[in-house]
């Protein structure tokens, strides 16, 4: 059955090819012939256990295992192949293309093993079976000169019934301590939300690689844990410095550099997305140790030696070192999968390409998109330190070693993914704004904390990556920012009554914050017929209202505009003026006032009237010569 698909599939091709060739007839040059699929055999599953070994040499074996089992049905005559490429790979480029289309290299069959299922004559996977295969090539068995080093390709099959239905392609890098000598600068970037933070500080937890770190992001233990580490900080939320230089706004870089030194005092060292004055300059005023430039927006290749970069002196300050990640070694361990059984293969491949080119010294800087588990150092990571031609280089032998080489920077190189200078001011005023709100509370409030946190994660330098997501954080942030902004404000309604020429106007003040937060009315007369004696300072609980008495004083009646804003009590302001209408009634007061004087006259007169004419002699009662005995009346006599 499955060489009948087979024979149907290959005529397809042909006629495909023959087809593709007619339509082409003015070129001399054939039709590419299309790579052969693996078969597909439903419920069959196959993987490698564990990782290729990365490396091999004449000294040594050479071992691979397969697994598979098959869910829905018994699989005759499965065999396991292991193949290597005739001639090594001249470059990454040559083996990049051996890793899409393995079947377009050649190859020489060097071992087979039927599938192992238990029984003596093997090659049978039961239906439900889990089984597992392992080719062995025993020392010296590959055949490869002893003296050369170089990068080879190993496919791995697992064929049914002649038909490949499985292959996994691999470099392998021959006699590796042949190589040149290779020194590496591995630096890891610790940033992001909790969970990434902590999956990339145990993916880095070889002391050989120096940490970037966002101290904002890291808990107490985690920043404990850095001690006896080479360590150094990035800006809060690692922001775009980049961005923020190119925007000149330096304000966004003094306040993410200001929140990381507030839980640490590490050194902090600027990831940028481009070589130019701009971003270096910026850098160098803020006082960064160094400029890292990310690989994946290098303008320049990195220096001959792997070392740092002098730009000289810019507006008459010497610049700080600017290191040059490698961008081949760096993308390829920030994107191989380590779920991916041949990604460590990959990334020692590569380094061996580049100490090949003689490099001799190089930084790998995955930067924040590198793909970890979280659950484990990395595995490419330690096989590449670990490597036979490599030696761990500490990054701050990169930034003191002497005579760096000199670099003309341009001014300013703008891209594409720069965020928009409008976002980047916009940012500036909502955390200064949000900064103010913080110091009026009387403790940390997660409110105001999670909308600066927002509006700094917008401009981070990953977002640079998915312009989409960035322009529906920037527009979340700036929400989020508003709505904690507008978390205390006047809610008095618009008309108050005054009804006397000196008293108090209610105004009552909300804060729906999570925390109590402490503000001053700043309430302004706009008509000199009413004058306000005072600013009061008041506290108000968190999601409460309070209604707060502003002692005022009349000159007349009228209607009065009161401006009405709440202030820190060191005069920032926390919410804009509000205009409040006042009707100021001063003659009722004066009136209400008399007539309840004049009432009291009236009444005080009363008295002392009735007062001097119960005196009179008149109207006094005369007493009676007859003395009434109790108990006695006329009918007694």
């Amino acid at each position: 059955m499955i060489r009948a698909l087979a024979a149907i599939a290959v005529a397809g091709l042909v006629a495909l090819t023959g087809s593709a060739a007619l339509a082409a007839t003015q070129t001399p040059t054939p039709a590419p012939t299309p790579t052969p699929r693996d078969q597909t055999i439903p419920g069959l599953s196959v993987q490698m256990a564990g990782d290729i070994p990365a490396s091999a040499n004449s000294q040594t074996p050479y071992a691979v295992m397969v697994e598979a089992i098959s869910t829905l049905q018994t699989v005759n005559n499965a065999t396991v192949t292991l193949s290597m490429t005739n001639a090594p790979f001249a470059d990454i480029a040559e083996l990049t293309a051996f890793g899409a289309s393995p079947s377009d290299t050649p190859v020489r069959l060097l071992s087979s093993s039927p599938v192992s299922d238990g029984t003596p004559s093997g090659g049978q996977l039961q239906a439900g079976t889990h089984t597992s295969t392992t080719i062995m090539i025993p020392a010296g068995g590959f055949g490869l000169p002893t003296d050369a080093p170089g990068v080879y390709g190993v496919v791995v099959k697992l064929t049914v019934d002649g038909q490949s239905v499985w292959t996994r392609a691999t470099p392998l890098t021959w006699q590796p301590s042949a190589l040149p000598q290779l020194a590496v600068t591995a630096v890891a970037s610790i940033t992001g939300a909790a969970s990434r933070v902590a999956g990339l500080l145990v993916a880095a937890s070889d002391p050989r690689v120096a940490l970037l770190v966002d101290p904002t992001a890291l808990t107490e233990e985690q920043r404990l844990s850095l001690d006896g580490r080479e360590a150094y900080a990035l800006p809060a939320a690692n922001i775009d410095v980049t961005s923020a230089a190119h925007a000149d706004t330096p304000g966004l870089i003094e306040d993410a550099v200001s929140r990381s030194r507030g839980v640490s005092n590490l050194q902090w060292i600027a990831v940028a997305a481009a070589t130019d004055e701009s971003t270096v300059s910026a850098a160098t005023k803020e006082g960064a140790a160094a400029v890292l430039v990310d690989a994946r927006w290098a303008d320049v290749d990195a220096p001959p030696g792997g070392g740092a970069y002098d730009a000289g002196t810019i507006d008459g300050a010497a610049t700080v070192p600017i290191v040059v990640a490698n961008r081949p070694m760096s993308s390829m361990l920030a994107s191989r999968s380590p779920a991916d059984s041949t990604s460590t293969a990959w990334v020692l491949a590569q380094a061996a390409f580049v100490a090949s080119s003689g490099a001799g010294s190089v930084v790998v800087a995955p930067g924040d998109g590198w793909s970890v588990e979280g659950t484990r150092p990395s595995r490419a990571l330690r096989a590449l330190l670990d490597a036979p031609f490599v030696t761990s280089r500490p990054l701050s032998a990169v930034l003191s070693a002497p005579d760096h080489p000199s670099i003309k920077l341009p001014a300013l190189t703008t891209k594409p993914s720069d965020a928009a200078a409008d976002d980047v001011v916009g940012a500036v005023s909502a955390l200064t704004r949000l900064d103010d709100l913080a110091k009026a509370t009387t403790k940390s409030s997660k409110v105001i904390a999670d909308a600066e946190r927002g509006v700094l994660e917008s401009l981070s330098l990953s977002n640079r990556v998915d312009l989409a997501y960035r322009a529906a954080q920037t527009t979340a942030a700036r929400d989020a920012a508003n709505t904690a902004l507008a978390s205390v404000t006047v809610t008095s309604g618009s008309r108050l009554l005054l009804v006397s020429s000196s008293g108090s106007v209610p105004i009552t003040v909300s804060n729906s914050l999570d925390v109590p937060v402490t503000v001053r009315l700043a309430v302004t007369s706009l008509s000199p017929i009413l004058r306000t004696k005072e600013q009061p300072t008041v506290t108000i609980d968190a999601k409460s209202d309070t209604m707060v008495k502003v002692p005022v004083a009349a000159i007349s009646s009228g209607d009065v505009d009161l401006s009405v804003a709440l202030r820190t009590e060191s005069g920032a302001t926390l919410a804009v003026a509000e205009t409040l209408r006042v009707r100021v009634r001063a003659a009722w007061g004066n009136l209400t006032t008399g007539v309840f004087t004049a009432a009291l006259v009236v009444l005080l007169i009363a008295g002392l009237f009735r007062t001097i004419r119960r005196g009179r002699k008149d109207t006094r009662l005369r007493p009676t010569t007859e003395t009434p005995v109790a108990g006695a009346s006329d009918d007694d006599a």
